[in-house]
This record gives structure tokens, sequence and C-alpha cells, in this order.
């Protein structure tokens, strides 16, 4: 007997919808036919649909100005964001800049201890991390 978790029961509303490619559908035809548990679960989805079916009845208009908003709302996000604008443009700039700091941090003389030369570098680290992001 199949665990109850182990019904792949979205494929089998797929199933009986009709919405599954074929690929996927000789094989879970396959499994289907070797379990009495399968079948009895594909005889409810496919009773299931053909209630749907038989409905005539058009998706209330709160659930598709839900769905609406839902995809909308899945579109705004796949946006680039329009904080990194600003980043972008002073990227080339201020990354010249910082290696022209770094490079004159290490090539200062020996009057600067390492210590100095460390606590000099932090505020270009600083600034790197936020500008790259």
């Amino acid at each position: 007997m199949t665990d109850q978790s182990q019904l792949p029961e979205a494929e089998l509303a797929a199933l009986a919808d009709g919405s599954l490619p074929a690929d996927q559908r000789a094989r879970l035809r396959a499994r289907i036919e070797a379990s009495p548990e399968l079948a009895s679960a594909l005889t409810v989805q496919e009773r299931a649909v053909t209630m749907l079916r038989a409905l005539d009845e058009p998706a209330p208009s709160t659930l598709r100005a839900r769905v609406r908003e839902m995809t909308d709302g899945a579109a705004q996000t796949a946006r680039p964001r329009r904080a990194w604008h600003w980043r972008r443009s002073l990227f080339v700039p201020v990354t010249t800049a910082l290696a022209v700091a770094v490079a004159a941090l290490v090539n200062a003389g020996a009057w600067l201890t390492v210590s100095v030369k460390l606590w000099l570098a932090l505020p270009v680290a600083l600034v790197a991390v936020i500008l790259i992001g």
C-alpha cells in the first residue's frame, strides 16, 4: 500500500484535466496500472474535474482580481530595482578612486605603520561594500 504522502496528487490532477505532458502521462499511466490506490485517486480527480466543468460558472470577480494582483505583483518584482541605478552610475569613478587610494596606502613609506594603513583602508573598504552591494 502506498503512503498517502507519496501519491502524486498534482500529477494525477494534471492527468485528469488533460494538462499533463505526454512523456509524464505515459509514465504515470504505468504507475496507475500497477497500483489500485493510484487508480482510485485518479478516479476521484476525474470526478472532481467533471463536476467543475459541469458548473459552467465564471470565476468570481474577486478571485479574478486577486489573481490579477498576484500576477501583476510577480511581474513588478521581476523588474530591476531602481536603487542600483545610482550605484551603477558611480561605480567606475568611485572604483578608480578606491584603486588610487589603495595604491597610495600600499606604497606609503615607512612613516605609516601597518595599523595606520589598516585604519585608513577601512573606510575605503566600507565604501566599496556599499557601492558593490
